[in-house]
């Protein structure tokens, strides 16, 4: 039985997933497996996972029709061995010290890092490098899990790849990811929280994120309906803390991000601010608004543009922020 279980989604990944796995094979800690899912790739990513699990032994290859992420994690969930999981996007890549940080925390149900956003252009060129680090957290027994509120928001629970769970907590309960297509990772994270009984943090950043201009999407594809699935976590949220006020200042970001969505969808055609305002109709987005203190003149501005429905000029000047960086 390995000690960790690794799982990496593979779609469409070919140019990337041979970096993604030799950060593995990188490892100064050894006793791990890796579970390949090819979740139906168009381009060579089988051959290419088919050739790395023919050179290691530990690496295991699953197949499957395209489905989306949720569906290849779940798919792997059901078939590990580790007693810990971790999970790695197949465009990103993990420091030397990745498996071997998270393991000599093991007796935490969950050990979380802080991890670097590489920001490059589409010929591979690094354009910007930030890092991101969780507080300082150790808590052997949660009994209060106001204490986890600084993790919540800083958006460190909204990624799943800097963390490392306790397998025997995802097969008790039965977790899987939810089949929704944004906001997976949280929503999952959230409900193996309520399960996880301590906590432990590493401020250093053990894993890169790799976001390529022109290709990743994180403000593309707007549509009202997403709200829903911001309210859902939302309300779950609420139920995890038992505090509506808090839910609330925590899901601010993430419903700023939908709006910024939505503001994306107006450029650079003329503007159409019909799905802003009814997004800003929201009741739960419109408390998480109230609630928010903003911590600079301009967040307070461009927030009092929205709440005071002067929409047209909000889209002007982000517009105008965007095409001066």
């Amino acid at each position: 039985m390995p000690a960790i279980s690794i799982i990496i989604p593979v779609y469409n990944a070919a140019d990337t997933l041979e970096r993604c796995v030799s950060s593995v094979l990188s490892q100064r800690f050894d006793d791990w497996e890796l579970l390949l899912v090819d979740d139906g790739s168009l381009d060579d990513s089988l051959q290419v996972c088919s050739r790395l699990r023919d050179n290691d032994p530990r690496i295991k290859l699953l197949t499957k029709k395209h489905e989306g992420v949720s569906s290849a994690r779940n798919l792997a969930l059901e078939q590990i061995s580790g007693q810990h999981v971790c999970f790695i996007d197949a465009d990103d890549f993990i420091e030397p010290d990745y498996l071997s940080s998270f393991y000599r925390h093991r007796e935490y149900d969950t050990v979380l890092c802080g991890y670097y956003v590489d920001n490059i252009n589409e010929s591979g060129e690094l354009i910007r490098h930030q890092e991101y680090r969780p507080d300082n957290i150790e808590i052997a027994s949660i009994d209060d899990r106001s204490l986890l509120a600084p993790l919540f928001m800083k958006g460190m629970i909204h990624v799943n790849c800097n963390k490392l769970l306790n397998a025997a907590i995802l097969k008790n309960h039965q977790l899987r990811y939810p089949d929704i297509p944004i906001n997976e990772d949280y929503v999952f994270m959230v409900k193996y929280l309520e399960h996880s009984h301590s906590i432990k943090t590493i401020q250093h950043p053990l894993y890169h994120w790799v976001r390529v201009k022109g290709k990743h999407s994180a403000l593309s594809g707007f549509s009202v309906n997403q709200i829903k699935l911001y309210n859902d976590a939302h309300l779950l949220t609420s139920h995890y803390f038992n505090n509506q006020l808090l839910a609330g200042q925590i899901m601010y970001y993430s419903y700023y991000w939908l709006v910024l969505k939505s503001v994306k969808e107006t450029s650079p055609g003329p503007f159409h601010v019909n799905d802003l305002a009814a997004l800003m109709e929201n009741p739960l987005l419109k408390e998480s608004f109230r609630v928010h203190q903003p911590s600079s003149l301009g967040e307070k501005a461009m927030l009092f543009l929205l709440t005071h429905k002067r929409y047209r000029l909000f889209c002007l000047l982000n517009r105008k922020s965007k095409n001066g960086q």
